[in-house]
């Protein structure tokens, strides 16, 4: 099996230190990515307001890809530790 290379599109973007020396709100992360997302308009969120299971792979997925921010877990109320790859 053959991995694509997801991190060709991957922009890396560093931003200065905060002056209160706390990093963890969404305005004051020093470092972020950029990426590209395709939505999945079934992957919802559960009722506790979390990711909730991923679709299968075969799912329906949207054709325009959308500019995504990632940032540091610890600022992000909504966690996601992978992202599933899609065609």
């Amino acid at each position: 099996m053959q991995f694509a290379d997801v991190t060709k599109d991957l922009k890396l973007v560093r931003k200065s230190w905060p002056a209160d020396n706390f990093l963890f709100t969404t305005e004051s992360v020093p470092i972020r990515i950029e990426a590209k997302g395709r939505k999945v308009p079934s992957w919802k969120m559960d009722k506790y307001g979390l990711c909730d299971v991923l679709p299968e792979e075969s799912c329906i997925k949207e054709e325009i890809l959308d500019n995504i921010t990632l940032i540091p877990m610890k600022a992000a109320r909504l966690r996601i530790s992978a992202f599933p790859v899609s065609k």
